[in-house]
């Protein structure tokens, strides 16, 4: 059976101390409230998260070496070769004390859906989260951002009825944030593989049918693991294969496993959470996931308390207590609400460092890269870049400072590309991501904008100031 750990986790097994301790410390980015627990760690770690990137593979920030690591692909032994970008693993091993380097034992992935899509609601949504479409396979909301990697697909040639394999991390309304998804055929065919992940929502055992998602599931035909038919109840987490559809769209399930998707909240551990806050009732109680956090002595960078809502994504750490996660650091992950696709200049891969359209940019160990030019390098860093070489980049801005999410290194454009909310309008002149553009030559559309909509400026940058030949309204 799979252990599942879709809520983006780092557990770290520990011999540790809780301690009541010292007073907050300062934050670089945007303060700090809170007063911080501390705990010693050993270094052995098992690390769920997407893939970020190759040599040998980045999961939250560390890189892991794979000489002896067993790979595991859908619960059947795989190869290096075989991870992707974007899939969301879970890893086993060491990692050294600053958390930068480490070796795996283990590496496993494990598809959440693979099937037909059924709906496209968007492919064209700014939200708060990033979020740029919404698409429904076998049922299940599949929400896609721009962290989500997408492979021999994108968002202008996504369709109904095309086969997809989706990554992502699970969110409390039994809807997926999208990591990766890849395009596996145009249609589906009869006989083809099918299969989705999630909880019983409703069961009839006279009809042999239940509900995962929005999907009904006829289980007449199902060999069933480690579960028996007598034994399903809703609220269960399984794992359903089949290889067809009814007459009335249900799947015709071949296989049934009961999987075991809870944490075992056991004292003794060290949890780091990433997520969407979820059933948020005070900073002593509220969800990330499926975990129960008590942020009252946390440290809370990028932030106070104040801005702990629903929707939030959140990095949280902590330890164990009780069966829930007492918090020493909360980091609000800022939305990534700036878009770019222009050269890039002033070039230090030594700081990590250089600038796009004269805007100061930082990478980090997190950063998704991607080479989506002509050279394809399968495993890209910034020491492999040179100035001009032009670049999608995806970030926030923090003090005049973007820091990068995404990197994809493409092909020279015709023009350059900048979409931000907007920050300020003065007559003409609108501020986007820190740059006074004029838009004296759009005066039909000016009356339309407001600070905080986000509108997408094509144009030439000559080194000092780009130049707008179009403006276009998000959605």
């Amino acid at each position: 059976m799979t252990t599942i750990f879709k809520l983006t986790i780092t557990i770290l097994f520990i011999a540790f101390q809780l301690n009541a301790c010292s007073t907050g410390g300062g934050s670089s980015n945007g303060g700090s409230e809170g007063t911080g627990l501390t705990q010693d760690m050993s270094s052995q770690t098992t690390s769920s998260g997407a893939i970020t990137g190759f040599g040998s593979i980045f999961v939250n920030g560390v890189e892991f070496e794979l000489d002896v690591a067993e790979i595991n692909i859908n619960d059947n032994n795989g190869s290096e070769d075989q991870l992707q970008l974007g899939m969301f693993v879970v890893v086993q091993g060491e990692v050294n004390d600053d958390r930068t380097a480490g070796n795996a034992s283990s590496v496993h992935y494990d598809q959440d859906i693979e099937g037909p899509i059924t709906a496209i609601t968007s492919n064209n949504i700014t939200s708060n989260n990033g979020n740029e479409a919404l698409i429904v396979v076998l049922g299940v909301n599949v929400h896609i951002d721009g962290l989500t990697v997408l492979d021999n697909l994108d968002l202008s040639t996504i369709a109904v009825g095309q086969v997809v394999e989706v990554s992502g991390f699970r969110q409390r309304d039994n809807s997926l944030l999208a990591t990766r998804i890849e395009k596996q055929s145009d249609t589906f065919i009869s006989g083809s593989e099918l299969e989705i992940e999630g909880r019983i929502l409703s069961l009839d055992s006279d009809q042999q049918q239940l509900v995962i998602a929005g999907l009904t599931i006829d289980f007449s035909q199902a060999q069933f693991s480690n579960i028996t038919e007598n034994t399903l109840i809703p609220g269960l987490f399984l794992e359903v294969k089949g290889s067809d559809f009814g007459p009335n769209n249900e799947l015709i399930a071949s296989s049934i496993e009961l999987e075991d998707n809870e944490l075992s909240l056991e004292d003794n551990l060290s949890l780091e959470v990433e997520g969407i806050i979820t059933d948020f009732d005070s900073l002593s109680n509220f969800t990330v996931g499926n975990t129960l956090i008590d942020g009252r002595n946390a440290i809370i960078e990028n932030g106070s308390s104040a801005d702990l809502v629903n929707g939030i994504k959140v990095e949280v750490e902590g330890v164990i207590v009780s069966g829930e996660l007492q918090a020493n650091k909360i980091k609000i992950k800022q939305a990534n609400t700036v878009r770019i696709t222009a050269p890039i200049a002033a070039l230090d891969s030594a700081s990590n460092h250089f600038t796009v359209l004269g805007i100061s940019a930082q990478t980090s160990a997190s950063t998704l890269f991607e080479d989506k030019s002509e050279t394809d390098l399968i495993s890209l860093h910034l020491d492999d870049m040179s100035n001009d070489q032009w670049v999608e980049v995806r970030g926030s801005l923090s003090d005049g400072l973007l820091l990068i999410a995404r990197l994809e290194r493409i092909d020279e454009e015709d023009e350059v590309e900048l979409r931000a909310p907007i920050e300020a309008i003065a007559d003409s002149t609108v501020t986007l991501a820190g740059l006074d553009l004029d838009l004296s030559s759009f005066s039909s559309i000016l009356n339309s904008l407001t600070v905080g909509m986000v509108i997408e400026v094509d144009g030439t940058y000559n080194g000092n100031e780009l130049a707008v030949s179009s403006v276009e309204i998000e959605n």
